[in-house]
C-alpha cells in the first residue's frame, strides 16, 4: 500500500513539474476578455435600441407629415391642430432621455405648424428643437443647422 501512495505521491510531483502553472496575468488577460465580451453585447443592445428608436420616430414623423394642412384639402384642420398640441406637449415630456428623437419630431411639428400658419408654434418647436440639439450634442451638428435654418 505504502508503494502505491508513493508512487501516486511521485507522479503528481511529476505533472506538477512539467505541467506549466496558470500565470496571474492569465487570469487576468481573461478576465479582460470577458469584460470586453461583455462590453461588445452591451454596444450591441445599445445600438438596436437606437436603430428602434429611430425607426420609432421615423414612423411618427411621416405618420405627422402625412396628415399635414395638405393632405386636409381644404377642409378644417381644427382636429389637425389638437393632435399637433397634444403631440408636442407628450413629445417634451416622454423623450427627455432622447434628445435627437425629441428634436427631430420637434422640427417635423414644427412644420406642420409652419405650414398650418401657426407661426409663434412653429417657431417654438423649432427653437425647442435647437436647444436641445445644441445642448445634447454641440453646435457643430448638421441637425443645428437644419433647426438654425427652419428658424429664419
Amino acid at each position: 500500500m505504502k508503494d502505491l501512495v508513493k508512487a501516486g505521491l511521485e507522479e503528481m510531483r511529476r505533472i506538477i513539474r512539467e505541467k506549466e502553472p496558470v500565470r496571474p496575468s492569465t487570469k487576468i488577460s481573461t478576465l479582460h476578455a470577458a469584460e470586453g465580451v461583455r462590453a461588445i453585447r452591451a454596444e450591441r443592445r445599445a445600438l438596436a435600441e437606437a436603430a428602434k428608436s429611430r425607426e420609432v420616430a421615423q414612423f411618427l414623423k411621416e405618420m405627422i407629415e402625412g396628415v399635414g394642412p395638405s393632405r386636409a384639402l381644404g377642409q378644417d384642420t381644427k382636429m389637425l391642430k389638437e393632435i399637433l398640441d397634444k403631440t408636442a406637449e407628450r413629445v417634451g415630456k416622454e423623450l427627455k432621455r432622447q434628445p435627437e428623437v425629441e428634436a427631430e419630431l420637434r422640427n417635423t411639428i414644427g412644420s406642420v405648424y409652419l405650414a398650418l400658419g401657426q407661426y409663434d408654434k412653429a417657431e417654438a418647436m423649432h427653437s425647442q428643437a435647437l436647444c436641445i440639439i445644441t445642448n445634447a450634442f454641440g453646435v457643430n451638428r448638421p441637425e443645428a443647422v437644419a433647426c438654425l435654418q427652419k428658424l429664419l
